[in-house]
């Protein structure tokens, strides 16, 4: 079994180098049992980002999510499963803080290990107030394996903004600053 984890990985990783998206993400050693289970991961190789997400695509969902470095960082879950499971999952998770050229994390997933899954995990940077998208892939478990696939940074298929982040409506914006722009005359007037 230690062989053939082994030679998978450096097979996705051989591949994924070739591809450049999430070059050097890759999960540590064998999953961890438990009443539910979870992988050890770490993420490198793409310059700095500040924030990564992992948006679930199918199978098993997300219970947790936990980040050994940078130890600044903080992790986050979003969209809680409706109605409420026991233990809580979660559709999308991630970690966020200062920018690092390299992360360690462990996600816990609910259910047995040998339940196929699969997740988008992204890596963004913060530039003068806006994020881009410097890192994509899906990551997909088949029950005894894992398999990475590059995805688009850009064009068709990419991911445009990181989920944790609202973004302003274009309409919400066209609207308001043409009122803000009738308050601010109000004010001058006086």
């Amino acid at each position: 079994m230690f062989r053939l984890v082994v030679g998978l990985s450096l097979a996705v990783l051989c591949l994924s180098s070739v591809t450049g998206a999430f070059a050097t993400v890759q999960a540590v050693g064998d999953p961890i049992e438990g009443g539910s289970w979870s992988q050890a991961w770490t993420e490198s190789g793409v310059g700095t980002f500040n924030l990564m997400e992992f948006y679930w695509i199918y199978g098993g969902k997300l219970e947790g999510l936990s980040i050994s470095s940078p130890g600044t960082w903080t992790t986050f879950l979003l969209g809680a499963s409706a109605p409420p499971t026991s233990p809580q999952t979660w559709s999308t998770g991630g970690a966020q803080g200062p920018g690092t050229t390299s992360s360690a994390f462990t996600m816990k997933y609910f259910g047995a290990s040998s339940t196929p899954l699969a997740y988008d995990l992204t890596a963004w940077r913060l530039d003068g107030g806006q994020y881009s998208l410097v890192d994509s892939a899906r990551a997909s478990w088949s029950g005894s394996a894992w398999s990475i696939a590059s995805l688009p940074l850009s064009g068709a298929g990419a991911y445009s903004s990181p989920k944790s982040v609202p973004e302003l409506p274009p309409t919400l914006l066209a609207c308001a600053l043409p009122m803000f722009g009738l308050v601010l005359s109000r004010f001058r007037r006086r």
